[in-house]
């Protein structure tokens, strides 16, 4: 069983500080495991709820990726902005 006010006051505590997705994702992940569903359905929805998460983790990946690529394109922009406007000087 969970203990939801634990869990509640540890979140609060972690929101103060810098909390990424991912965080997010890996504590859904340990609260999904500590379930123990009583019936066959609620074992299916646990299931497929896990999978939904395995899925939101490689989207999140995937943008990570994404968004290093922007910003090194971002940088090389702005040194090439930069190059032309000391050369029109």
């Amino acid at each position: 069983m969970i203990d939801f006010q634990k869990w509640h006051k540890r979140f609060l505590a972690e929101a103060k500080q810098s909390i990424g997705v991912k965080n997010y994702v890996l504590e859904l992940f340990d609260i999904l495991d500590s379930l123990r569903p009583p019936s066959q359905l609620q074992k299916t929805k646990l299931m497929i709820a896990r999978e939904h998460l395995k899925e939101i983790r490689k989207g999140i990946r995937r943008l990570e990726g994404s968004v290093k690529e922007l910003e090194e394109q971002n940088k090389n922009l702005q040194e090439r902005l930069k190059i032309l406007q000391e050369e029109s000087k």
